[in-house]
């Protein structure tokens, strides 16, 4: 089971950096825009995402590849993973439409930020996948 969990860390962490990556180089790669596009339209594939965001980040905090401690064996795809999450949230709760007034300055707030940086988030969660991809038992890769 560790296996497919890993393969599916470094898959979600791929999807989820060609949808950062969309905005930035969709005109160049028709993929990243069909990516982006799909993933950012539907209610449904933003819960799945956000339900297999959580599923993975338990599953990396607690349950590493050996030989890393819990924790903090893999704690840059665990942190890549659960940044993705958070950013699908956010795009639901965009997609489904205003909330209260406080919900909506932090919601404001945190998605500013990801928007702001998601050119460079994109290329730093894509480069995690690719190390953790290449150097599965490395600690805190």
């Amino acid at each position: 089971m560790r296996y497919q969990v890993y393969f599916l860390t470094v898959a979600y962490l791929l999807i989820g950096g060609g949808v950062l990556l969309g905005d930035e180089y969709g005109g160049r790669s028709h993929l990243l825009l069909r990516l982006k596009n799909s993933v950012n339209t539907s209610k449904i594939t933003h819960l799945v995402f956000i339900i297999v965001g959580l599923f993975v980040t338990f599953w990396k905090v607690f349950l590493p590849i050996a030989p890393g401690p819990p924790l903090l064996g893999d704690l840059l795809p665990t942190l890549s993973t659960l940044t993705l999450t958070i950013y699908y949230l956010v795009g639901l709760k965009r997609l489904i439409g205003g909330e209260k007034e406080k919900e909506l300055a932090v919601l404001t707030h945190t998605s500013s930020y990801l928007e702001r940086n998601k050119r460079n988030l994109g290329f730093f969660i894509v480069a995690v996948a690719l190390l953790h991809f290449l150097f599965p038992q490395a600690v805190l890769l």
